[in-house]
């Protein structure tokens, strides 16, 4: 086999591999992640050159998105056949029905965040390794606790990948959390992850920390009703991060805790994906969570009569002590 055929072989296999572990993924985000070392608009004509030969041969369905959305990259069956022989083991999808759903925003968000991560070399290494989504769903959970099961609720994060700052289980928030119970599960693995140690480990993974990843300029439309019962559309500026940490804020003073790890991803995004990302990891007090975001805390934010019993946490840590 020559070298070329060799090196086309190894871009079919890497380029396969991704898609199949996210189910699917745009033709722009493995321009960057595979041909790296190419600059823009020469790795997209690249990629597009080498994943439409994919397409002749049978083993990729390309779907063309609409607004000037890009490209998504799906795979068939000989795609699943080819990396089955090389161990890889991915779940297919139905490419011939596929089409955006609610959730393609938030996971273009994800999966370009991943990319933006495995590119940074001051974050990364050649020691990186990933979960996805799907593979988390996928994966045998196990307790980390010898002595009780986790009774909570399981949070499945939308990645988990291996950094210098440890292995992050990393949540990309984009949709409004509203409420003690939409924010529980997400609150409860952060609070015993980053206090403690995670509950459960994925495929004998273990992770160290819980991340939060989000946009600080989001904006989304929130549906409201008039005094006429008239149902109309707002559009407001969402803050998730700072939304899901005054909860923890809550749990922290009513359980007496000082100060806890905290990791989030500040995501600049342009055009839906994510460029670049300003990185906080620190430890907080929870008097000082309103600086930790240094900026204005509005009140009409957050709901500051919630009655959080995140007992599930502490009962779990302590325990094992």
């Amino acid at each position: 086999m020559s070298r070329n055929v060799e090196k086309s072989e190894e871009l079919k296999r890497e380029i396969l591999e991704l898609v199949g572990r996210f189910g699917w993924f745009r033709m722009k985000e493995i321009s960057r992640f595979i041909w790296r070392d190419t600059p823009g608009e020469l790795a997209i004509t690249y990629a597009y050159k080498f994943i439409q030969k994919l397409e002749q041969d049978e083993y990729v369905h390309l779907h063309k998105l609409e607004k000037k959305l890009g490209t998504v990259v799906i795979l068939k069956r000989k795609a699943r056949d080819f990396l089955r022989k090389n161990k890889v083991y991915v779940k297919p999808v139905n490419w011939e029905d596929w089409k955006p759903d609610r959730d393609f925003a938030h996971d273009v968000m994800t999966q370009s965040l991943f990319v933006t991560l495995a590119l940074d070399s001051q974050l990364t290494d050649e020691s990186m390794f990933y979960l996805t989504d799907r593979e988390c769903r996928g994966a045998t959970l196990e307790s980390t606790n010898e002595v009780r099961e986790w009774n909570g609720e399981v949070k499945v994060p939308d990645l988990i990948i291996k950094t210098k700052n440890g292995v992050l289980a990393i949540e990309v928030e984009r949709a409004e959390k509203r409420g003690v119970e939409n924010k529980r599960a997400l609150v409860e693995t952060l609070m015993t992850t980053n206090l403690f140690k995670a509950p459960y480990t994925y495929n004998k993974i273990k992770v160290d920390v819980v991340a939060v990843a989000y946009n600080p300029e989001q904006i989304l439309e929130r549906q409201i009703k008039n005094k006429f019962k008239e149902v109309k559309f707002k559009t407001i500026k969402v803050d998730n991060a700072k939304n899901i940490f005054f909860t923890v804020k809550n749990v922290m003073s009513q359980h007496g805790i000082e100060e806890m790890r905290a990791v989030v991803f500040k995501m600049k995004i342009e055009y839906g994906a994510v460029t670049s990302y300003e990185l906080i990891d620190e430890m907080i007090k929870k008097e000082r969570i309103y600086s930790f975001f240094n900026d204005k805390y509005e009140t009409k934010d957050i709901d500051f009569d919630e009655n959080i019993d995140f007992e599930e946490i502490y009962d779990f840590i302590t325990f094992e002590r």
